[in-house]
């Protein structure tokens, strides 16, 4: 479908939707919820309303969406729309339903009323409730045992193409009290899973079918497999070629997106902002987003006056203002947006905005590098590129690929990862900063910081690590080119006289929290 159907029927989707047309809203829900870029409650939002008519998928969806926010309130309006959705009959409710009961989500466990629902779901074709009967009755679960019944179902889920169904009927085959020939049925099930995909069965499968036979008569595990592919594909009916879903949740997310902003939604704002900032998806526009994180940083979004504090930084569509740009990072740092922290921490440290402040420094790197915060070692590795970049002037050659990058929303990762962080990501170099003087590789004298040790090398020595937190450091004085540590050994720096104030206070930062 090309571009401007994809919108145009997306936008008659919407405006049925808007007119109260229950099939529609579930629709809208539908798109919306596929789409990462769209928040959840967007779709929970009209999955709400066509439920509330009486739309069984749409009930369904919704007790799908309170079942994944996982908390117990949360979890008993689950329970109370799947069985709305599932007494009209819709099967994926009573499956989801019939799994609730069973793990006991969101309602006590009950298997008998787990089997019900199972038994409901499987009249209607589903595989995987065919297979929960089948486990049901071989167990006696929620049910009287009966073994024969039990197989019975599990071969009639595993002749739906349930992998689940055929790897337990294979171990059946295999570890039953049967006749020899019932080998031979294990590995054709295990065979069948495994070329689906199951693990387990193919872990099996190779136990019973290794890669050499006997006198070579018997076919190895990749014979089995490809034997059961070549069946899989022959039972599988032909369907027309898929849609581009990339393209069309790209459109419907940047459709939404606008409305959202213009609507006043501050985190719709800040991403629209990143569109045009990074001219990824759309023509790049730097005054337009100005325009969208201005907005945004309005609502005391952090991610706007982050980017508000990057566009005075660096003089995009505005006079570039250090001062300025720190005051951003200042309230978003206070927001708590960790980047805004780190940013924040490198140009007190560096003097850049504001004049040298360590201890103000220090404060902000206990937020982002406290001991329970997850994502200390990225913060700090952070940290050091973003000091790298200030007193070399341009990055250093040895910046680690994951630092930063585990921090942020996935469509932040995304954009970052296309644009300033792009060259970083694919080095890979050793995981430290190094900041000799004139070149960043040891290949003279030169003296490294990473995230969890420093490193030195000077004229005639091998290069040398130790670790933060080592206890010669706590009593550590800076005198003239070197570090004198309370053994007497001594570092050489070999850096300019501001570079050695930095890192000089940067490390008594640094074991403090080590």
């Amino acid at each position: 479908m090309e571009k401007q159907d994809w919108l145009k029927s997306y936008r008659e989707i919407e405006e049925a939707a808007c007119k109260g047309d229950a099939g529609a809203q579930f629709q809208l829900g539908e798109l919306y919820f596929q789409n990462t870029g769209i928040p959840p409650e967007e779709a929970s939002k009209w999955f709400w309303k066509a439920a509330e008519q009486g739309h069984a998928g749409a009930q369904c969806f919704l007790g799908i969406y309170f079942l994944s926010a996982g908390e117990s309130q949360v979890g008993k309006e689950a329970i109370h729309w799947l069985q709305r959705s599932a007494r009209q009959g819709y099967p994926l409710a009573q499956k989801l339903l019939g799994s609730c009961y069973l793990n006991g989500d969101g309602v006590k466990k009950n298997p008998q009323e787990a089997l019900k629902w199972f038994r409901r779901s499987a009249a209607q074709g589903d595989g995987e409730s065919i297979f929960r009967l089948g486990v049901g009755y071989a167990e006696g679960s929620g049910v009287k045992k009966n073994l024969k019944r039990g197989v019975e179902y599990l071969h009639q889920a595993a002749e739906e193409g349930y992998p689940d169904a055929q790897y337990t009927l294979g171990l059946y085959y295999r570890c039953g009290n049967r006749n020899p020939s019932d080998k031979e049925e294990a590995q054709k099930w295990l065979a069948r899973a495994a070329a689906l995909g199951h693990n387990e069965a193919l872990k099996e499968l190779k136990e019973l079918a290794p890669s050499k036979g006997r006198n070579g008569k018997r076919k190895n595990w990749k014979e089995r497999i490809e034997e059961a592919w070549e069946q899989i594909s022959a039972e599988i009916p032909r369907t027309p070629a898929p849609v581009d879903q990339e393209e069309r949740d790209k459109l419907i997310y940047q459709d939404w997106l606008i409305k959202a902003a213009e609507e006043g939604t501050p985190s719709a704002q800040a991403e629209l902002g990143d569109l045009y900032y990074t001219g990824l998806e759309v023509k790049e526009d730097f005054e337009k987003a100005f325009h969208w994180y201005s907005k945004a940083a309005e609502g005391g979004n952090p991610s706007g006056l982050y980017s508000l504090g990057i566009m005075y930084e660096h003089g995009r569509f505005v006079d570039r203002d250090p001062a300025k740009a720190f005051t951003y990072f200042e309230k978003a740092a206070h927001l708590g947006d960790a980047p805004s922290q780190i940013r924040a921490a490198a140009m007190l440290f560096l003097g850049q905005g504001r004049p040298q402040d360590f201890l103000q420094a220090e404060g902000y790197i206990r937020k982002f590098a406290a001991p329970d915060h997850d994502l200390k070692s990225s913060n700090l590795k952070m940290l050091l590129f973003e000091l790298a970049i200030g007193l070399t002037g341009k990055p250093s050659t040895k910046v680690p690929s994951l630092y930063y990058m585990d921090g942020l929303s996935e469509k932040r990762k995304k954009m970052a990862s296309k644009t300033y962080l792009r060259p970083f990501l694919e080095n890979k170099d050793e995981l430290f900063l190094s900041y000799d003087n004139p070149k960043s590789e040891f290949e003279a004298n030169g003296f490294g910081l990473g995230a969890k040790k420093i490193a030195w090398k000077s004229a005639g020595h091998d290069t040398q690590f130790k670790p933060y937190g080592w206890k010669g450091f706590r009593g550590m004085i800076l005198r003239g080119s070197g570090l004198i540590l309370k053994d007497g050994s001594v570092i050489p720096f070999l850096l300019h006289e501001f570079e050695q104030k930095v890192l000089f206070n940067l490390l008594k930062v640094l074991n403090k929290i080590a």
